[in-house]
């Protein structure tokens, strides 16, 4: 590979936004060879540019993206291409897990409807308070359904606690020889006889 190859192979991957570790394993260069190349293209040696000294192309955008600078702006000021700007955008809002809104905005279809929704709910404020009331019972059932499962497997739990107490108690009265009639006859009436009991 020539000097003139390797030095627009470190320019293509501080573009990517490599780290300074994964340049020199792809390009087989040492830090020393790519830090005047990242100066030269990120124009580090400028006054303007001074808070951005030794940052990849990613660290960069992301700064300028925290700080609220446009996507237009980042280019110039990055020298990136509008592209590469927009894939670290994604990857920004990734980051900050708003990938789910940029998704959404992308999805024409998807926006076309909550335009509708939004355009008539600025229309119709009043509704806003009726589907909120709406999600509110909502969630409010679901938690009652929660709460009844959790009953119904407390219920099961506890019944079928009972029943081996139950077993036992008649085991020891087997035992101790206290079955007799009359207790069997107070079980019916209890509704607590089983078929063990004969």
């Amino acid at each position: 590979m020539t000097s003139n190859e390797k030095y627009d192979q470190i320019v293509k991957l501080l573009k990517e936004g490599r780290t300074n570790r994964e340049i020199c394993k792809i390009a087989r260069c040492s830090p020393n060879e790519i830090t005047p190349i990242r100066k030269t293209i990120n124009g580090e040696n400028t006054d303007t540019s001074t808070d951005m000294k030794g940052k990849s192309i990613c660290a960069q955008v992301f700064d300028l993206l925290e700080k609220g600078v446009p996507l237009a702006q980042i280019v110039i000021k990055v020298d990136i291409d509008p592209e590469e700007a927009m894939r670290l955008q994604d990857k920004y809002l990734q980051v900050l897990e708003r990938d789910k809104i940029v998704n959404l905005l992308k999805n024409q279809k998807d926006l076309d409807l909550i335009l509708e929704i939004f355009e008539f709910l600025q229309a119709n404020s009043d509704h806003v308070y009726k589907i909120k009331g709406v999600i509110d019972l909502q969630m409010y059932k679901s938690d009652l359904m929660c709460d009844i499962d959790d009953m119904e497997e407390n219920i099961k739990s506890n019944n079928t606690i009972l029943e081996h107490l139950h077993k036992q108690i008649i085991q020891k009265q087997k035992v101790l020889g206290l079955l007799d009639k009359q207790i069997i006859q107070k079980q019916k009436v209890l509704g607590l006889e089983h078929d063990y009991l004969s």
